[in-house]
């Protein structure tokens, strides 16, 4: 996994989107490895200890609201629940808005509903709050592949949340549990939550892919890809600099006099 050719620092992360964000702004010093775990990142990050030739980078997954952990002191931690979403802003969302959606329908959509940026982040957090209550409770809820048409309206882009649920449950093939409970569960955590501790980068994405091909554009297909892509170009180092894990690789490498950002 990691080249002896290499004399330089190691980044461990997560998966090849993780990957494409942190070369943007990591200089030569510094290879990006893909680890596709967090698991994996950790474990091979705790191996080298002694040294200051491999870090890991990963999500926080809001583990801190679900256990108490430790981790090694050469693995740090996104700001919030991952690294897309401890950057996203309505900064980054009318980047990707100008880029791939249509401003007729911008416009006209947010004639009816308002700014985009909290109506899609408040979408997003209905996902996210399930999502941690099945995190908390160890239901084996499953979110791959959302059928997004099934839950969310076309033209306002708001869930149907006792949909969403049902549609999650089905796919889980966990029938037996109260969809009532959930929403009550759920209902609790988006009232007391940080939105940005449990809101996925991925859920956000897929919200605003699904809003350009109907309400906010004229996408032909739900394409994650590119606005994933769209997404990772709008960042800036700006934002970037303002990351505490940006500040905090910043003082590791400072001390011990390495430079690892372009």
């Amino acid at each position: 996994m990691l080249s002896a050719n290499f004399s330089g620092v190691f980044i461990l992360v997560e998966g090849s989107e993780d990957s494409r964000l942190w070369k943007r702004f990591l200089n030569s010093n510094a290879m990006v490895v893909i680890c596709v775990t967090r698991e994996n990142a950790i474990d091979v990050a705790s191996q080298f200890l002694q040294s200051s030739s491999v870090i890991g980078i990963i999500d926080s997954d809001a583990e801190f609201l679900v256990t108490q952990r430790t981790y090694p002191s050469n693995v740090f931690l996104t700001d919030f629940r991952d690294i897309e979403i401890s950057l996203f802003s309505e900064m980054n969302l009318n980047a990707i808005l100008n880029e791939l959606g249509s401003p007729e329908k911008i416009q006209a959509w947010t004639t009816i509903h308002g700014s985009p940026y909290p109506q899609l982040v408040l979408q997003a957090k209905i996902i996210g709050a399930l999502f941690l209550v099945s995190q908390q409770e160890g239901l084996g809820l499953t979110f791959k592949d959302l059928r997004w048409k099934d839950f969310v309206d076309r033209a306002s882009l708001q869930i149907n949340v006792k949909e969403f649920v049902e549609h999650v449950k089905n796919k889980s093939h966990r029938h037996s549990l109260s969809t009532d409970e959930l929403l009550q569960k759920m209902t609790v955590i988006c009232n007391s939550i940080n939105s940005y501790h449990i809101i996925r980068g991925h859920d956000i994405i897929g919200i605003i892919a699904f809003g350009l091909q109907f309400a906010l554009g004229s996408m032909s297909a739900f394409d994650t890809e590119r606005v994933s892509m769209a997404f990772r170009l709008s960042v800036s180092r700006v934002q970037m600099e303002k990351l505490a894990l940006f500040r905090s690789l910043l003082s590791w490498y400072g001390e011990r006099s390495i430079s690892l950002f372009a």
